[in-house]
């Protein structure tokens, strides 16, 4: 990756439909990593696939018609690219029929999983005094910052 690059890092999101067989799951995540990398993307990390139970039914139209997800495989990959070829992996993530759904957004490169943190000497009535109420401004606040997090 040049250096004068506008590198951003990014993570993208994805639902592998159901109707690719589990076992074609690792070439599918070659294909997703393939259209980064011919991006120019540098990989930070990455999560293999896992089916898990969708919140609500997705309909995916294909050429054969529409099909009902109620379940998908979720995976994702985090990744450094120039922001001005965002356009190019959208694209070739929406023409790629295997992928139910997707959302790219801006990221930060260190791990942002939280790490439980066991404290004994704590008690319950510390943690209540410690809590804040959050207000309506603060929703905003929170909303606005998401917004901006969101590739469109």
């Amino acid at each position: 990756m040049d250096s004068n690059d506008k590198v951003t890092i990014y993570e993208l999101g994805f639902h592998i439909t159901t109707a690719l067989p589990e076992e074609k799951l690792g070439a599918e995540v070659s294909v997703i990593k393939e259209v980064l990398e011919k991006a120019g993307a540098e990989m930070i990390s990455e999560e293999f696939p896992k089916r898990i139970t969708l919140a609500y039914t997705i309909f995916k139209k294909t050429q054969n018609g529409t099909i009902k997800l109620d379940e998908a495989y979720f995976g994702w990959v985090k990744f450094a690219v120039d922001s001005e070829k965002i356009e190019e992996i959208k694209k070739a993530c929406d023409a790629n029929a295997n992928i139910a759904r997707f959302l790219i957004v801006k990221t930060v490169r260190e791990n942002t999983m939280p790490v439980k943190v066991f404290n004994s000497e704590k008690t319950n009535t510390e943690d209540d005094e410690k809590k804040e109420e959050i207000t309506e401004d603060d929703e905003k606040k929170i909303d606005e910052s998401i917004a901006e997090l969101v590739i469109e």
